[in-house]
């Protein structure tokens, strides 16, 4: 069973979140300690966020929506706020670019594995949600946190 990952308006802006918010919870909570020590390690240039990010394991498969049934789009990469680990990927997803989703669509997407000597998403660790929704005539843009652990 895929773990849906949607596209609200909440607090004013629009944001990417689980649909599950117990569960990523509970997710968040086995990963923050060795989360922080390793953002502390890879040089960040500003401080951790302090709201959960959207936990993700390889080989997980996740369903992106859109309850207002907007159009949207979605994509992730590395965070640049923090030092990159040179040979992971730079979308942890098995699709190749940002997917877009007409209005009422989703996307959905795999978690790449990391290979013996190749380090994945997992080595990496920490991801960026970014994307947009087309609202009243305009793309308005999203961006939230992932953490792959």
């Amino acid at each position: 069973m895929a773990t849906v990952v949607q596209i609200v308006f909440d607090n004013g802006e629009w944001t990417v979140e689980p649909k599950d918010h117990n569960a990523n919870k509970t997710r968040y909570r086995q990963h923050k300690a060795k989360r922080k020590d390793r953002w502390s390690k890879r040089h960040p240039k500003k401080l951790l966020p302090s709201h959960d990010p959207i936990i993700m394991d390889e080989s997980e498969e996740f369903l992106f929506e859109c309850p207002a049934n907007l159009p949207f789009a979605i994509g992730v990469q590395k965070n640049l706020d923090c030092d990159e680990l040179f040979g992971a990927p730079n979308d942890p997803f098995e699709w190749s670019t940002s997917q877009v989703a007409d209005a009422g669509g989703t996307v959905k997407g795999k978690v790449k594995q990391g290979a013996v000597l190749q380090p994945g998403p997992k080595a990496q660790g920490f991801y960026k949600f970014y994307g947009w929704v087309y609202e009243n005539g305009e793309f308005v843009p999203v961006d939230p946190d992932g953490y792959c652990g």
